[in-house]
């Protein structure tokens, strides 16, 4: 399992709290568009499937997959002028 360290989080934002936010909103945006993509494909829960390997399981966290997004630099943000 491949760890995100806080030191690989410096600079992707002002500071490492506004990261894992930025990381979660990610995450979130990525978990709505697996629902839509399911809602399409008209794929639901699937009982009865094989248990799947850990690793693969961690490929496809949504919050795996945006800290790693953060981390290498594939995320652009910016803040909302008020």
């Amino acid at each position: 399992m491949n760890y995100v360290t806080s030191e690989e989080l410096e600079g992707k934002a002002a500071n490492k709290y506004e990261a894992i936010v930025i990381a979660a909103l990610r995450a979130r945006q990525l978990n709505l568009l697996e629902k839509k993509k399911k809602e399409a494909e008209g794929e639901g829960e699937v009982e009865g499937r094989e248990e799947e390997r850990e690793d693969e399981k961690e490929k496809r966290k949504v919050t795996v997959i945006a800290v790693r997004e953060l981390v290498e630099g594939k995320i652009k943000f910016q803040y909302e002028e008020g």
